[in-house]
């Protein structure tokens, strides 16, 4: 049919141009070796680091758990993360308590400053740290970080409090000799 108005209808536009298909490449692993489950054994830590079994148990589980959504999976993690990081602060503080303890006990036990001597020693270092302005922040250190109960410490500011504390004879010059009349004849002394 030709146009009465003489005009040739518009050329349709040509169809977009598809990328040709390649056939997906061949996987570098079998199925089988592609689900093979993590295994803790798999993971390598870095050296000097150690993984509680039962926290690497859950890791691989969480990891290995394919119903998981991936908030979930990092739900998981956040929560795993959560748990270490409680054990190993609370494994950290069992190990300072048990050290306070042993360094208490040693000061107990030692013949210089243990013993019945413990109250005088510990009063001849508290008659010292009360000398200085800062003796009550000095206290609140020694008890932060647990110094106060180190024996090699005590020792110390026991021997540093004996000296400090006990008095001493004031140097000075021996009192002045009274000339005698001789020396004070032929000497010149005075006349």
């Amino acid at each position: 049919m030709s146009d009465p108005t003489g005009t040739q209808p518009a050329p349709e536009p040509a169809p977009e141009p598809t990328p040709t298909t390649t056939p997906n490449p061949e996987p570098t692993t079998t199925p089988s070796e592609a689900a093979a489950p993590l295994t803790a054994e798999s993971i390598k830590l870095p050296e000097g680091f150690e993984a509680a079994p039962e926290l690497m148990e859950k890791y691989v589980g969480l990891m290995n758990d394919q119903s998981l959504t991936p908030e979930g999976r990092a739900q998981g993690l956040v929560d795993l993360y959560g748990e270490a990081m409680k054990a190993a602060s609370e494994k950290s503080s069992a190990l300072w308590q048990q050290m306070q303890d042993q360094w208490r006990s040693e000061v107990e036990k030692d013949p210089t400053i243990g013993g019945a001597k413990l109250e005088a020693t510990m009063q001849s270092i508290g008659k010292l740290i009360d000398e200085y302005p800062e003796g009550e922040q000095l206290r609140e250190v020694f008890d932060l970080t647990g110094v106060g109960n180190n024996p090699v410490f005590i020792r110390f500011m026991h021997g540093l409090a004996s000296k400090l504390n006990e008095g001493q004879p004031t140097p000075g010059q021996p009192p002045a000799q009274a000339k005698s009349i001789a020396d004070r004849i032929y000497d010149g002394g005075s006349r």
